[in-house]
């Protein structure tokens, strides 16, 4: 197994967010109506702290890959394999970039690892995933895990009192934010057919029932291809 040393990192094209950086320094500086000031501010914002996120994602993502068995030349000699591995790490690496968010590294991390140790898993089908991941929140993310083993309400004529169930299971699931309704998060997760109610499920006018609910086969598919459970 080849180990990849993390100290080595040196990125031969400039990172689009670099890029980005480098122009909007660039247009401060053409302006009469900014100073110095500015520019370092921008920097404090944004220069060192990308930086060092870029270089915490490359770190983990190496430990991951040192950590794994990684056949790395029955990967290359299948080429749509490996040009699918390809894409997803290109396509983590520019969502993980974007948030700080330990929850949804880990699922990018996973979803990488995966698609290295199984061919059943298409580039096209990566690219809905890696999509998928790119909405979500550590919240999101573990309340798909709570729809998973939850059992929903299925039957009779008390559906209040199973909505108060629902939303109390969801106050006590580690790695939901206090900070963020309940209602939202469902109504994402609703929204984005991650989770719905099958044909005869109890029904009442006026609101949505969130305790009939269930994952979608997509958002099942979803959650065992990154073994989030």
């Amino acid at each position: 197994m080849m180990m990849i040393n993390k100290e080595e990192f040196a990125p031969s094209i400039e990172p689009t967010g670099d890029k980005i950086h480098r122009l909007v320094r660039a247009g401060i500086g053409l302006s009469p109506m900014f100073s110095g000031t500015a520019l370092e501010l921008l920097n404090s914002i944004v220069e060192d702290p990308y930086n060092a996120r870029r270089t915490r994602w490359l770190h983990t993502l190496t430990d991951a890959f040192n950590n794994t068995s990684i056949d790395m030349e029955r990967l290359k000699a299948d080429v749509d394999r490996h040009n699918a591995v390809l894409s997803a790490i290109l396509k983590s690496t520019d969502i993980a970039l974007k948030t700080s968010d330990v929850s949804t590294h880990d699922a990018l991390v996973q979803l990488i690892l995966n698609s290295i140790k199984t061919n059943n898993v298409s580039e096209e089908l990566n690219s809905i995933y890696l999509s998928t991941i790119s909405q979500l929140t550590a919240s999101h993310l573990a309340l798909l895990r709570l729809f998973k083993i939850r059992d929903r309400y299925k039957s009779g004529s008390e559906l209040p009192k199973y909505e108060a169930i629902l939303r109390q299971e969801i106050e006590q699931c580690e790695g939901v934010s206090n900070l963020i309704p309940s209602s939202r998060l469902l109504s994402d997760l609703h929204s984005m057919q991650l989770i719905f109610s099958p044909e005869s499920s109890p029904w009442s006018s006026g609101c949505t029932n969130y305790s009939t609910m269930m994952l979608s086969e997509y958002a099942d598919g979803f959650l065992a291809h990154l073994n989030a459970i």
